[in-house]
């Protein structure tokens, strides 16, 4: 769904793609070093060390002292590292972010790092993020026996109950929303971004998360091309679980969803397959369970999964949080 952000403090892209003269190889051991040597130089005004692993030589000096002052100035220090991770973009770049408190602000800051295996940045920014959306359920306990919609180890993209964890929360509707995706080797696809296909999540299963009835459902919209989105939810369904809870599912692949309006289903049915439709960047699925059956007119509900695996550790009633991995316990 649509990520919320606001007051980009500052950014420094580069697309100049002509070869690197910095000879760190840079690896899955070393990444989050590097990253934090990048920030730490930026934060402590070594501006002179991190200006020439731009890999764009059009910025200046003067111009990064600029955009170091205005962040210092709006955010102060950064005092505490919230979360941090890290990913594959594509074969040779690797991308950074981490959420921390900064001392002027009460709201976590976003800092996200591109930079390629040889350590030439190509994008660098800090963002404030939005309050979290207020909930009078925070204490709720889900009444339906939900289970994970999907078979085997799935990454949770987004999930929680603060910014630092969850884009999500300041949607009054979504605001215990997951995301979730599949990941190999910290990258969600298999060489090259720009196509569905190669992203691992895309065309696999979606199950009913629980037993209901299906309220709504559109089946018909075009899959985007990764990283072009469109407006909306794309394909999706709405499960009425018949106890003033419903199931939310988006972003599915066109023409996969098999249940219709009505069909009364069983936790674990089929109902389609995971896509990259409505507002998403890459196939992913989106799951969030409200105490309407309409979009953006209700109020997010807590979605308790029972009896699944957390980075191998077993939960009897839980909700997934960013970056677990997470799969049902009977699932092999």
């Amino acid at each position: 769904m649509k990520l919320i952000y606001f007051i980009i403090v500052f950014s420094l892209f580069s697309c100049n793609q002509g070869d690197s003269q910095n000879k760190t190889q840079i690896t899955n051991d070393n990444i989050i070093l590097v990253a934090h040597k990048y920030i730490d130089w930026f934060m402590s005004s070594e501006l002179d060390s991190l200006l020439i692993e731009f890999k764009d030589n059009k910025f200046t000096l003067d111009r990064l002292e600029e955009n170091r002052t205005q962040v210092m100035d709006v955010l102060g220090d950064e005092v505490q590292i919230l979360n941090e991770r890290y990913s594959k973009r594509n074969e040779n770049q690797f991308a950074y972010e981490r959420y921390s408190r900064f001392s002027k602000t009460d709201n976590p800051v976003h800092i996200y790092l591109l930079f390629d295996n040889k350590g030439k940045v190509y994008n660098f920014f800090t963002k404030t993020t939005d309050r979290a959306a207020e909930s009078k359920y925070s204490n709720y306990k889900t009444k339906t026996d939900l289970q994970l919609p999907f078979h085997g180890e799935w990454y949770v993209l987004y999930g929680g109950r603060t910014f630092n964890l969850n884009t999500h929360v300041p949607n009054p509707s979504q605001r215990f929303a997951c995301d979730f995706v599949i990941v190999k080797n910290h990258s969600r696809f298999k060489i090259n971004e720009t196509i569905n296909k190669n992203y691992y999540c895309f065309g696999e299963k979606i199950f009913s998360p629980g037993q209901g009835i299906v309220y709504e459902m559109v089946n018909n919209i075009n899959d985007n091309k990764p990283w072009i989105r469109r407006e909306g939810a794309g394909n999706y369904i709405i499960i009425d679980h018949q106890n003033g809870e419903f199931s939310f599912l988006a972003h599915l692949k066109e023409g996969s969803i098999v249940a219709k309006k009505g069909d009364k289903l069983k936790a674990g049915q089929f109902i389609g397959l995971c896509g990259n439709s409505g507002y998403s960047p890459f196939p992913h699925l989106h799951y969030h369970l409200q105490n309407s059956p309409f979009w953006d007119d209700g109020e997010g509900l807590p979605a308790q999964f029972q009896f699944y695996s957390s980075d191998k550790v077993e939960i009897s009633l839980g909700e997934p949080i960013w970056n677990q991995i997470v799969k049902n316990k009977n699932d092999k």
